[in-house]
Formats: structure tokens, sequence, C-alpha cells
């Protein structure tokens, strides 16, 4: 989970980063490096909700369709990045 770099709290990219844009090298990106406990409850609460180990009864498109909700509530800030 943690490593020696307190920007990568997760492997991978920070998820709020990536949904909103924001480059983990610009001055926003940097100024979120350095409050890795916040990072890391945000990540920890986007995987609970949207990638559980444990689907608890929750199907995967139940799950869609409250990101699509919150997407659709924040606006266009949070829309669907391109891959």
């Amino acid at each position: 989970m943690a490593t020696s770099d307190s920007t990568t709290i997760f492997a991978g990219e920070d998820v709020i980063n990536r949904l909103t844009g924001i480059p983990a090298d610009s001055r926003l990106g940097q100024l979120r490096a350095q409050r890795p406990e916040i990072v890391r409850y945000a990540e920890g609460s986007y995987r609970a909700l949207l990638e559980p180990a444990d689907l608890a009864g929750v199907s995967r498109i139940e799950r869609e369709l409250i990101q699509l909700c919150f997407r659709r509530y924040m606006g266009p800030a949070f829309a669907a990045p391109a891959d």
C-alpha cells in the first residue's frame, strides 16, 4: 500500500487526480501530495464503494449507477476520463 514516496499511497494513480484531470506534477497535485492521509482516505472510500474485494450483495451494475449519479451530480469536472 504505502511506499517510501509519500505521493504513492496505493499502487497506481490517485483516483481524484485522474477523475479531475489534475497532473501529479502540477501545483495542485503537489499540494494534494502534501496530505497523503487525505489521498489515502479518498482512495479507500472509492475502492470500498466502487471496487470492493467483497461485493456484499451490490452488483457491478449498481456500483456503476452510483458512479453515473455522482458524475451527473458533480458536473463536467467529473466526466469519465478518456482512456
